[in-house]
């Protein structure tokens, strides 16, 4: 019933932040910021040195900025008591480019439906290692 009820509550939370203005799959994420962490094996150009460097922040700023309004949205529904403790709770000093390079890890695991939006992934992932004890009551 637990885990049913956090799930309803998480809901909401995906269908907004995989909103058809930006459908990125979970595959399509991978593929993307896969290569743009990867150290290239051959000499790269300046030019492709700047395109790799904007793709990695890009998908690092994707994530982060993912899991920001995951916790944005748990601040409020814990404001209002609809929940008990907020969705990620990460260890402290954890970098987004380890977060990035833990999450690529996890995609390249093949967990069910890659191709559903990448935010889902990021939930059900980051929910899950880095869970959030429940509030104590006041």
């Amino acid at each position: 019933m637990k885990t049913t009820y956090r799930s309803l509550t998480a809901l909401p939370l995906i269908l907004m932040l995989s909103g058809n203005a930006y459908a990125l799959s979970g595959q399509d994420y991978l593929d993307k910021c896969k290569e743009a962490i990867t150290t290239p094996l051959e000499k790269e150009t300046a030019q492709q040195a700047v395109n790799r460097a904007l793709d990695a922040g890009s998908c690092g700023g994707f994530l982060g900025g993912t899991l920001g309004g995951m916790n944005l949205v748990g601040n409020m529904l814990l404001h209002k008591k609809a929940l008990k403790r907020n969705f990620v709770c990460l260890d402290e000093g954890k970098q987004i480019n380890e977060l990035l390079k833990e999450f690529l890890v996890y995609l390249e695991g093949k967990p069910k439906n890659l191709e559903a939006p990448v935010q889902m992934h990021i939930f059900n992932h980051f929910s899950r290692k880095y869970h959030c004890k429940p509030i104590e009551k006041q």
